[in-house]
């Protein structure tokens, strides 16, 4: 009964923010957000049998607070809580780094004979995030950074500190996504709900990024961005909270 109701609550404050995307933020969409992934949290605590399972729930109620906080920041305006947003998702993903380690014996961990579909996995990721920082560090010209400044959705042209908290940021999703795709093949020898889970959240991080990114392109690819970008803000949410949901399932089970 108590498993049902809170999965009720938490798909229930996942569709709603689906369906309310093109309203928010409105007063009460951070609490809805939050209630997608922290009744989960709290059932993940209860239902903890090691130590591995604590320190899951307690990362899986980070990212609930990061996704609060994100709401609350419309449009990434409000650097200050962006950064509490960021540092938030970063010790979520600090501590999934240590709960796929904690299950990956070191004895086998470097000898593993990875199999094909990780090495892509974990290229593409690779790739993506490298040219996420490129974009990031890349000098703004005054031009630019007029225009960057006047579009509220982009952190491009951002001071140093946001350019460092970014990077350490990216840096902590590789590790996470490269430990749970190795844990998840040391365990099951198979590609289960765990690597899609870690793939999807790459994925929902990646178009994060392309709409930041989106306002220091140049005006000729305006017209592919005025249909891309509808469709990466819709879809973002989703592929998320289903990752999160892939990642819970298998660390749980």
């Amino acid at each position: 009964m108590f498993t049902t109701l809170v999965f009720f609550i938490s798909i229930t404050a996942s569709v709603t923010c689906c369906i309310t995307l093109k309203r928010r933020p409105f007063t009460g969409s951070a609490v809805i957000k939050w209630l997608a992934l922290a009744p989960v949290a709290v059932w993940s605590h209860i239902h903890a049998k090691s130590t591995v399972h604590q320190l899951f729930s307690f990362a899986l109620f980070m990212h609930a607070i990061g996704d609060a906080l994100l709401e609350l920041c419309s449009n990434l305006t409000h650097k200050m809580l962006f950064l509490s947003a960021v540092m938030a998702f970063l010790t979520g993903h600090l501590m999934y780094v240590a709960v796929f380690c904690l299950e990956l014996p070191i004895s086998t961990a470097f000898v593993m004979d990875f199999p094909r579909m990780i090495v892509y996995f974990m290229s593409i990721i690779l790739c993506v995030s490298i040219a996420f920082l490129i974009q990031l560090w890349r000098p703004v010209s005054s031009s630019s950074s007029s225009s960057s400044s006047s579009s509220s959705s982009s952190f491009f042209g951002a001071g140093l500190k946001m350019k460092l908290t970014l990077t350490i940021y990216v840096t902590a999703i590789m590790l996470m996504a490269c430990a749970g795709m190795i844990s998840d093949v040391h365990h099951r020898r198979k590609l289960s709900l765990q690597t899609l889970g870690v793939v999807m959240y790459c994925i929902s991080d990646a178009l994060i990024g392309y709409l930041a990114m989106r306002g220091s392109k140049s005006a000729n690819l305006e017209g592919v961005h005025s249909v891309l970008a509808p469709v990466a803000n819709a879809c973002t949410w989703p592929i998320y909270y289903l990752g999160q949901i892939f990642v819970t399932i298998t660390i749980m089970a």
